[in-house]
This record gives C-alpha cells, sequence and structure tokens, in this order.
C-alpha cells in the first residue's frame, strides 16, 4: 500500500473518529430543536459510515482473498449508498432549519428529493448485477463503469435542487447558517470533477467530511445560543412570576388586612355573643385566605427552587404551647380530644428554620381535625439522636378521622386536588389541596422524611423526621395542656398588654383602611398616633417633629417607603428613633430584606394586634410605658 494511500485512509478515519464523538454529542446535547438536532445527528452518522466503508474499500482494494472481495465489495457499496443518502440528508437538514425559521418548503420538493434518492439506490443495487456503474476485475480491483457519470446525475441533480432552496429561502437564514450550507453544497461540487480527473483519490468523500463538521460546528453553536436565550427567557418569567406573585401577595394582603382589622375590633367591643360568633366565623375564615395566600408563594418559591431556609435560634417548647394554644379551640368546638404527648428528655433548644418546623406541623395538625368527626387528635414530640451535635426532631400527628384507602395513599402529596372520600367530611369546606404538598416539599428541603400511616375509616397518622441542630443544653421538660387557660385564651376577652400616653408614633401608609385599622389596634394603648399617607409627607412631618417610633409602608406613590428611610437617614430624622417596616410584602426573606434596607424591625399586614403591641413595647422607650396589671 501506497504512503498516499495510508495517509488517505488515516485521514478517513479520523473523520470518522470526529463523525462518531459528534453523533454522541448531538444526541447527549441539550436540544432546543429536537428535528434539527435529529438530522445532523444523522448526517454525521452516516458520514462515519461512509468514512469506515471507504477505508474498508481501500484496505481490501487489490485483496483477492475472499474475506478481500466480500469486505472491499461491503465498502465500495456502502460508499456509494452513503454519499447518495447524504443528499437527501442535507436537503432534510436544511428543511429543519428553515422550519425552526416558520419556513415550509413545498411538499414537491420533498418528493422529487425522494425520487432521487431512491433512483441513486435502485441504481446501485442494479450494479450489483450489471456492473454499469463500476466493475471488479479478477484481482479484486474495481473500475469505473460505462453509467459511471450518468450515475452522478441524481445526486448532481439533488444538490442543485438545494442550492435553489437555498437562494430562495436565503434572507431567512443567517450568515452563518447560510456560509455552511453552501459550503456543504460548493466542496463536493468542487470536489467532484477533480475526483473524476483524478480518479484514486476520494476528494469527494474527505470534501464532505468537511462539509459536516461545518454543519455540526454551526448546529452546536445555534443551539447554544437558542439555549441560552431560552435559559434567558425562562430567567425573565421566573423573574416575572415571582414580581407577580410579590405584587398579587400585597394587593391581596391589604383588603385582608382592613377585614381582619376591623374585624377585630368588633370581636374586641361587642358584648353581644350573637355578633361575636359572626365576627368569630368571619376571622375563620380570613385566616384560611390569608393562610392560602402563603402556601401559594411557598409553593411558587419551592417549584422554582427559591425558597430560602432561615435558621435561627428557637425554643421547641414555644413552638409546641403555641401550637396547642391555635388548635385547642377548633378542636373543643368539634367535640374532640387533643391528645399531648412531649417525651420531657427531648431537647429544646435548637437551631433550625422555626417558621417552617412550625408551618409543617401546623398543617398536619389542622389537617387532622379537619377530616375528623369524633375520637381523639394526638401531637407526639419525640427525637432520636444524631451525628455529634444534629438530632432528628420526630413529629407525629394522629387522628381518628375518615382515613385513607390504599389506592389513594399515591396521590395524597398531589398539589391543587382532593381525595374523593376527604369532601364527605363534615364542614370541609377548607381543602384546597395545597397544605400536605407544601409539607412534604418543605420536609425534603430540610432533608427530613415524612411518612403516612392510615386505616381506611379508622384514621390516619402522619410521622415527621426533621434534621436540627441543638442550640444549647436544655430539655423541654413536661409539657400539659392547661385546659381553663386554653379555653379562656379562646373567649377572645381583649386587654392591651401596656399604655403609652407619652409616646408618639407616626405611622405611614398610602391606604386609608390600613392607616384606620392601626390606629383602631392601638387604641387602647393611649398612645398618640399620627398618620400620614405617603413618604415625603412623611419626611416633612419627620422634619417638624419628634416622634418615638415610625412604622413604615413599603409599596406607596410617589416616594415608597425604602426611599423615605433612606432620606430620613440621610437627613438624620431618624437617629436614635427605631423605624419598623410594616408592609403587605410578604416574599420569603422579606424580613432579612427589610433589615439590610435599614429597617430596624419588620411586621406583616394582616396587622395582628397582639404582634403589633408587641412590637411598640419592644421599640418604644421605656420610661413612656405603662406596662398593664394582667400583663
Amino acid at each position: 500500500m501506497s504512503t498516499i494511500s495510508i495517509f488517505h485512509m488515516t485521514l478517513e478515519i479520523w473523520g470518522a473518529i470526529f463523525c462518531a464523538i459528534a453523533t454522541i454529542t448531538v444526541f447527549n446535547g441539550s436540544k432546543v430543536n429536537a428535528s434539527l438536532s435529529h438530522r445532523t445527528a444523522a448526517i454525521t452518522l452516516t458520514t462515519m459510515v461512509l468514512m469506515i466503508s471507504d477505508c474498508l474499500a481501500w484496505a481490501y482494494r487489490g485483496v483477492p482473498t475472499t474475506s478481500g472481495v466480500i469486505l472491499c465489495r461491503a465498502g465500495n457499496f456502502m460508499n456509494f449508498f452513503s454519499n447518495y443518502l447524504l443528499i437527501y440528508l442535507y436537503y432534510c437538514y436544511v428543511r429543519a432549519v428553515l422550519a425552526e425559521k416558520k419556513v415550509v418548503v413545498p411538499n414537491a420538493v420533498d418528493w422529487i428529493f425522494r425520487v432521487l434518492l431512491a433512483i441513486s439506490e435502485l441504481g446501485l443495487v442494479a450494479n450489483l448485477f450489471t456492473g454499469h456503474l463500476y466493475t471488479f476485475t479478477e484481482y479484486n480491483v474495481y473500475t469505473r463503469g460505462p453509467l459511471f457519470l450518468v450515475s452522478q446525475l441524481p445526486g448532481f441533480i439533488g444538490l442543485l435542487l438545494a442550492a435553489y432552496i437555498l437562494a430562495r429561502y436565503r434572507r431567512a437564514l443567517s450568515n452563518v447558517e447560510l456560509l455552511a450550507m453552501v459550503a456543504y453544497l460548493i466542496l463536493p461540487l468542487i470536489a467532484l470533477p477533480l475526483q473524476v480527473a483524478f480518479y484514486g483519490v476520494s476528494l469527494q468523500n474527505m470534501a464532505t467530511a468537511v462539509s459536516v463538521a461545518l454543519l455540526f460546528a454551526t448546529t452546536m453553536s445555534t443551539q447554544s445560543r437558542r439555549l441560552l436565550e431560552a435559559m434567558n427567557e425562562a430567567e425573565q418569567a421566573n423573574r416575572a412570576k415571582d414580581d407577580f406573585l410579590a405584587s398579587m401577595s400585597h394587593e391581596i394582603r391589604t383588603p385582608i388586612n382592613g377585614i381582619l382589622g376591623m374585624n377585630e375590633m368588633i370581636l374586641r367591643e361587642s358584648e353581644d355573643d350573637r355578633i361575636t360568633e359572626y365576627a368569630s366565623g368571619i376571622a375563620n375564615s380570613g385566616s384560611t385566605l390569608l393562610s392560602l395566600v402563603n402556601e401559594i408563594l411557598d409553593f411558587a418559591k419551592i417549584s422554582s427552587g427559591k425558597l430560602i431556609l432561615l435558621p435561627t435560634e428557637y425554643e421547641l417548647k414555644n413552638v409546641v404551647d403555641s401550637l396547642v394554644r391555635m388548635y385547642y379551640p377548633r378542636v373543643c368546638s368539634k367535640e374532640l380530644k387533643l391528645n399531648l404527648r412531649v417525651f420531657p428528655g427531648t431537647p429544646n433548644f435548637l437551631l433550625g428554620d422555626e417558621a417552617r418546623v412550625r408551618q409543617i406541623i401546623a398543617n398536619l395538625m389542622s389537617n387532622a381535625i379537619k377530616f375528623t368527626q369524633e375520637g381523639t387528635i394526638t401531637l407526639d414530640v419525640n427525637y432520636e439522636k444524631g451525628p455529634g451535635r444534629r438530632i432528628n426532631l420526630l413529629v407525629s400527628v394522629e387522628d381518628t378521622g375518615i382515613g385513607i384507602r390504599p389506592e389513594d395513599l399515591p396521590k395524597l402529596y398531589r398539589t391543587f386536588s382532593r381525595l374523593e372520600d376527604s369532601t364527605k367530611a363534615k364542614g370541609d369546606s377548607e381543602g384546597r389541596g395545597l397544605g400536605l404538598a407544601v409539607s412534604q416539599r418543605l420536609v425534603q428541603i430540610m432533608n427530613g422524611s415524612i411518612e403516612v400511616r392510615s386505616e381506611y375509616g379508622k384514621g390516619t397518622k402522619f410521622v415527621v423526621s426533621i434534621p436540627q441542630q441543638l442550640a444549647k443544653d436544655g430539655r423541654i421538660g413536661e409539657v400539659k395542656i392547661e385546659e381553663n387557660e386554653l379555653l379562656a385564651s379562646g373567649t377572645r376577652i381583649y386587654k392591651e398588654n401596656f399604655r403609652a400616653p407619652e409616646a408618639k408614633v407616626l405611622v405611614v401608609d398610602d391606604n386609608n383602611m390600613n392607616l384606620r385599622v392601626a390606629d383602631l389596634l392601638l387604641q387602647k394603648t393611649c398612645v398618640q398616633i399620627k398618620l400620614c399617607t405617603g413618604g415625603k409627607e412623611a419626611v416633612e412631618l419627620l422634619r417638624e417633629n419628634k416622634y418615638d417610633l415610625v412604622l413604615l409602608d413599603h409599596m406607596m406613590p410617589e416616594m415608597d417607603g425604602v426611599e423615605a428611610l433612606r432620606v430620613m437617614k440621610d437627613e438624620n430624622l431618624v437617629d436614635g428613633v427605631p423605624v419598623i417596616a410594616l408592609t403587605a410584602n410578604a416574599i420569603e426573606g422579606a424580613r432579612q430584606m427589610y433589615l439590610n434596607y435599614g429597617f430596624d424591625d419588620y411586621l406583616a399586614k394582616p396587622i395582628v394586634g397582639k404582634a403589633l403591641e408587641e412590637c411598640l413595647q419592644k421599640w418604644l422607650p421605656k420610661d413612656k410605658i405603662e406596662l398593664s396589671p394582667e400583663a
């Protein structure tokens, strides 16, 4: 074998290796346009076959052994077969690129290419019997047949037709795409007459390989660019969704604040049991609506992978106590019994996201109460030791409710869905199909686990394991249900925690109802309230007056709360004066966000009277606070 032949075969082997890598890359890569990716892979794969088959034909050309004859003829056959097929695949590639540009090539062109391919391949098969395309000598050397040039005509016509398609629709293509496609046409056309003139060197195959490399590079570059564009669009869509959710959360919370705030005043001041009962119903429904808004926000954050855990030191006993206080009145209203089993040796001082731990348990408690008409609700708190200063907090909520059918268990954590039998629970008007789904995903984010055990018609038990760290030593001790105290806490008898008649508080909000709610909720504290409807007005008031505390809304026209705070600080108007963000913006991480802005504290709307009083008691000058005897 000559040096030129060895060099020629080496190039084809490397070409085949490149095509193999290109095929794998296209198949495994991200496919913004699957049709284009598949056609590119088909071209590179066929070119790989072309290179290998040409190598076989060259390697065994002139080898008269049985294996040499078979391999030389097979390689020669696949060589021509692949060349004809590549012309058709190239047209399919061009059509896929144009389809992405919303350009439709007439169906008649499809049929012309298919007919040309069929003629070429049938002529190749016929050559096995007629030898019109190429013939083999007794020494296993093939030479051109009498109709060799004629056999090239279908492929030549196909390339000319492809050139016409490119010329007609060139404006739809980018310069890079057009250059690669034109190169695929020109290089083999230039190589074809040269190969005819210099018979024995596969110049056309070499040109085809170079053209395919250009197509592959163009496709990958285009796909990468499109993928980047798609990622940018998705990111913009996510940002738009987050902005929408934050905006809608703010807009929905604003009227809820008015509803719950005014309703709180009815509960505080009404002495009519019937009116109080009506107001309690409004309070419960308002709380359910607020919970739904929070769950939708949480679910959206979890789905987009943007929910952030905020670890803090907290006392487990306070969490358990607050949950019992929250749900005990509901348990009693349904004439159920609440069992509380807390292992005294459970660590009390933990480090974790207290709000999320509380939310998980609260969802399970609410679910249990909702679907239990008689019997008991059992809250069990325990732990198991982990490595180092880590523990797994074990919480189970068990009920004697309607239970879950075995076939329905896989559907349990689906979002926005409820099991068929759940609608049979009396008084069930709160189901929205999010609570359990959110709880499950929160547990997963915290690297914990949640299990359910249920017997249909007899009850359900949820067991949650949540990894937490020990903040410091100390056990939870004995935790009991003080029924008298809990029942008293559910009667809604209001008594202010403190009075501060000398304290001056500036409340800034662009919504008059919100201002009215804040004023009424603080009425019994005797604090001197100044109401203000905008950031600019608040700055002017601070220039002229001295206040002990500022409650400042965020989203306001003209000058929002963040901008107003910056002006206040720049002009030293709030030196030594705490500024509290009082806003309906309750997105994930809102507290830390407002602290970073420079606020001293954060309160979310709807305003909770008790939380508002506790905030003022914390930040007002101590010498101006008179504690109530019962506080």
